[in-house]
């Protein structure tokens, strides 16, 4: 508003303004590098009035800037009045300006952790606000990567909204943004704010705002692990349980904030029970690793050396917590996580005889014992090696034949993790005694040959096959033996004994036939023998 005396009523007038620095005494320019003028031709309809100027232009870069108003009034192209003052206030206008700081009230930097309830504390620094005058301030959160309003864990906008009364036209509020963060891992987020002026409680203008994409202080990293778990000896995930065990788990982070010191630790988890692994002593398997990234994205190896007899059988699962100052910015803590996972063989055999399944085999030119062993916690698709090893129980060595050790493999590619195979044994018994055979089998991946289990129990009764010679029938004591003497004499005597029998007997049935039927009566009533 421009207010003029002294003009001429109904002639014409130009008033023409320039905005200029304060600080700088030189026009300002707009955001496409042109001074910001503006003017406006009138009639003087009486001696003493005032005209308005609109100045429009982009102010975007302007916030935080003092301007004042330069005017120049003219008649016919001349200049006649000049009003030009850095200091007048009636000329002068402030531009509000607002800057950011976002925080993890937790960690205290800009680093948090895609946690169930997540915080995110934006602290705005205000200048050339008009004091007791009340204000709106607005945040909310976007998404570095689409640019898009970023969305919490349950698909809603993360926004965040506060009134205040500022005591002075410099100073600064805290915004605080509450959100679900799980699932969240590897986005950045950058806090838009926007600030505005209550002119009614129905009514207000916008004043500032503060929306740069790539503001680092504006913005909020979310970091991310991802890790990969192998045994040190067979190169794989799967690992021999036995009484020395080294295990390493890559890291792969991402989104950190690289020259800052941080912790990765690690843990290991019984998969079946959820609970923490205890080696051979009942303590937990835990590991550590400090490091200082050079870069937002990298990785860090962990080991674990363990002594491990007891979890053949067992499945474990790698958790990892990534730490900032004693304070949680990353886990991956995931019993399912294929990745994060280490397989522990276990084998149980049951040997018999071949030909009756028994567990006793007889001693004979060939003798053949089938081993069935049972395996679990395999990697399906991978191919193994089973080598068994007939053992001589009592003497605590291997079984040795006229061809040498008694021993077998088979090769077989598992299509489960739970399954069976048989291995059969077969050696000559000539020569041997009767003794306990106890067979030992060693489980092997078979493309590097590396161990992955072993059952060797010489008390297994499962593993035990008896090899026996079995007894000749007995001969009964009464039974004939026509290789002897005196047995040939006894059968010519039966002989002889029933030929005479048999003539007896026939001159009797001789006899008989002298006598009619009536004689043969009389002859018994008198008892008289018939002959």
């Amino acid at each position: 508003m421009v207010h003029y005396e002294n003009l001429i009523p109904g002639k014409k007038y130009t008033v023409s303004g320039t905005l200029v620095d304060q600080a700088g005494g030189v026009p300002i320019r707009d955001a496409d590098g042109k001074e910001i003028t503006a003017e406006k031709e009138f009639t003087a309809k009486k001696a003493e009035g005032d005209v308005t100027v609109v100045f429009e232009f982009d102010g975007s870069l302007l916030a935080g800037k003092v301007t004042v108003v330069f005017e120049e009034l003219f008649f016919e192209k001349k200049s006649i009045a000049v009003h030009a003052d850095l200091n007048d206030a009636p000329q002068t206008v402030k531009f509000p300006e607002i800057r950011t700081q976002a925080v993890d009230p937790k960690t205290g930097v800009n680093l948090t952790l895609a946690a169930d309830e997540a915080s995110v504390v934006d602290t705005i620094s205000y200048r050339h606000l008009i004091p007791q005058k009340q204000y709106h301030l607005e945040g909310i959160l976007m998404d570095q990567t689409t640019g898009e309003p970023a969305l919490d864990a349950d698909g809603k906008k993360i926004q965040a909204e506060m009134d205040f009364v500022p005591e002075k036209a410099k100073g600064e509020v805290e915004l605080t943004f509450h959100f679900q963060g799980k699932g969240l891992e590897n986005h950045t987020f950058v806090v838009f704010e926007e600030l505005s002026m209550k002119k009614s409680w129905f009514s207000e203008v916008k004043i500032a705002e503060h929306r740069d994409i790539e503001d680092e202080a504006q913005t909020i990293h979310i970091p991310g692990i991802h890790t990969m778990a192998m045994d040190d000896e067979t190169m794989t995930q799967l690992s021999m349980a036995d009484e020395e065990i080294h295990l390493t788990d890559t890291a792969v982070y991402t989104n950190l904030l690289p020259g800052y010191k941080y912790t990765m630790e690690g843990i290991l988890m019984d998969k079946e029970t959820g609970e923490p692994v205890k080696d051979d002593n009942g303590e937990s398997v835990r590991a550590k690793q400090t490091f200082t990234p050079k870069k937002a994205k990298g990785e860090v190896e962990m080991t674990f050396s363990l002594s491990g007899g007891l979890l053949a059988g067992k499945t474990v699962v790698f958790f990892e917590t990534l730490e900032y100052e004693g304070e949680p910015v990353a886990k991956h803590q995931d019993l399912n996580a294929s990745d994060q996972t280490i397989y522990f063989p276990l084998i149980r055999t049951t040997a018999t005889d071949k030909a009756d399944g028994g567990k006793e085999s007889e001693i004979k030119d060939t003798v053949t014992i089938t081993d069935r062993i049972e395996y679990h916690n395999l990697i399906p698709g991978m191919e193994y090696r089973i080598a068994g090893t007939v053992m001589d129980k009592a003497a605590k060595e291997p079984l040795i034949s006229k061809d040498g050790p008694v021993i077998a493999e088979h090769v077989f590619t598992a299509k489960e993790a739970e399954g069976s195979v048989e291995v059969g044994f077969t050696f000559p018994g000539e020569g041997m005694e009767e003794k306990e055979l106890v067979v030992f089998e060693k489980l092997f991946l078979n493309e590097s040959g590396k161990e992955a289990a072993v059952h060797e129990d010489l008390e297994d009764q499962g593993q035990t096959v008896k090899l026996v010679r079995k007894p000749k029938t007995p001969v009964p004591s009464n039974a004939v033996n026509t290789g002897d003497k005196n047995g040939r004499k006894m059968c010519i005597y039966l002989i002889l004994f029933i030929a005479s029998g048999a003539c007896a007997v026939q001159r009797r049935k001789r006899r008989r036939g002298r006598y009619s039927k009536k004689q043969i009566h009389c002859r018994q009533k008198m008892n008289l023998k018939v002959q």
